[in-house]
């Protein structure tokens, strides 16, 4: 399914995005990134037990825009996925924040790393 061929209505239709169940290749609507005025697909190109790895696009002025080239959801090993955290500017570090922080970082470089062998 062509994404840009779609129209809003349409993808309001789409199945709801699950990362627990999602295949590679199918496109869903994203719930948690759509609104009333915005309505979020996404499509993911790779799923495996580590993350998935996903086109983003987003219905604005009429037509479809690519949000982001690439999104990563990383499972945790417990039934759940969240997008990596970014360092954040901070005028102080616990120990603890930049160990999540680069725990986050090998599991996401453990999962590209995984898909590169498949």
């Amino acid at each position: 399914m062509d994404v840009g061929k779609l129209s809003q209505a349409e993808a309001e239709e789409l199945p709801p995005f699950d990362p627990k169940t999602a295949e590679a290749g199918k496109l869903y609507r994203w719930d948690e990134m759509s609104d009333k005025r915005l309505v979020t697909a996404v499509r993911p190109t790779h799923v495996n037990r580590l993350g998935i790895l996903a086109d983003v696009y987003a219905w604005e002025s009429g037509r479809w825009r690519e949000v982001n080239a690439q999104e990563l959801l990383l499972a945790d090993g417990y039934g759940h996925y969240s997008m990596p955290e970014f360092i954040p500017m901070s005028p102080s570090y616990w120990a603890e924040d930049l160990e999540l922080i680069a725990d986050e970082y090998a599991r996401a470089a453990a999962f590209l790393r995984s898909i590169a062998e498949d």
